[in-house]
């Protein structure tokens, strides 16, 4: 292409961008020379385009454009086919909670309801029954631990039973006493004594049933319960005040005492000299 004929092309290029000239009205401004530069100025109009298109359809604007695009739309929707949705995995539960929910709704059933009152009513009793057996003299719940040991005496039937829980309470009553060496309070300490002079008092007596046979048994319980007040009452004159027992193991004493002629092989003490002034009994035939 000559230099003149390519001025002429980038002239009807201007006048096309700035809408003075068409293709269908070239000829008017460039004459014989249009179609000759007509197919260059074609190819440079495509060039253009391609590098550039336009942002916008330069065709016009027409109201039945809206709805043929959306039954394009609807058709095109309708002709794609549906996807299965996803299946949802549910979240990991640990165990722990797990067994609690099961636990939960367990005990929101009847039967759960009435289990769970009778856990609750079985834990109260333990707690109480754990609270009378840890009482100490002084204490709401002692009486209550008192008269559950005393129950056994009323229970048993045969007398060489009753002596042997009437000594095994007076047993649990001298340990609260040794527990209790010189840190009781007077109140205690008198509480304590009386319950045990009452136990060894009640096992005195049902050794006096001519139905009662553990005589040795009891005389060594005894025994051994007088050298531990000794080992008690020689223990506070030691390093405090040693009436206290003193009285207790006098009456101790007594029950050993009296309790002593009555064992196999014993002999009885010997019969009261009269004394002067005293009327001789009459001989016997």
């Amino acid at each position: 292409m000559t230099k003149q004929a390519a001025e002429q092309v980038a002239r009807a290029l201007d006048l096309i961008e700035q809408g003075e000239l068409t293709l269908e009205k070239g000829s008017e401004t460039f004459g014989e020379a249009w179609p000759a530069i007509l197919p260059a100025v074609r190819l440079a109009l495509q060039l253009k385009l391609a590098a550039n298109p336009p942002l916008v359809s330069t065709r016009p604007y027409k109201a039945p454009d809206l709805v043929i695009g959306w039954q394009d739309l609807q058709a095109s929707l309708e002709i794609t086919p549906c996807l299965p949705a996803l299946p949802q995995t549910p979240p990991e539960v640990h165990p722990v909670v797990r067994w609690w929910e099961s636990l939960r709704r367990f005990f929101n059933t009847k039967p759960g309801q009435a289990l769970g009152g009778s856990m609750i009513g079985l834990a109260l009793s333990f707690f109480l029954v754990l609270g009378v057996a840890e009482s100490k003299p002084g204490d709401l719940l002692y009486r209550a631990r008192l008269g559950w040991e005393y129950l056994g005496e009323f229970l048993e039937v045969n007398p060489d039973q009753k002596a042997a829980v009437a000594m095994q309470y007076a047993d649990n009553r001298l340990a609260e006493l040794e527990s209790m060496a010189f840190v009781a309070t007077p109140g205690q300490l008198t509480e304590v004594q009386g319950q045990y002079l009452r136990a060894i008092d009640a096992a005195a007596r049902y050794s006096n049933n001519r139905q009662f046979h553990s005589y040795l048994a009891l005389y060594d319980h005894l025994t051994e319960q007088r050298s531990r007040v000794d080992r008690l009452q020689q223990a506070e004159y030691t390093f405090g005040p040693g009436a206290r027992l003193t009285y207790l193991a006098d009456r101790l004493n007594d029950t050993v005492f009296t309790l002593a002629p009555k064992l196999p092989g014993a002999t009885s003490p010997p019969e009261a000299t009269p004394g002067p002034g005293t009327p001789t009994p009459p001989p016997t035939k």
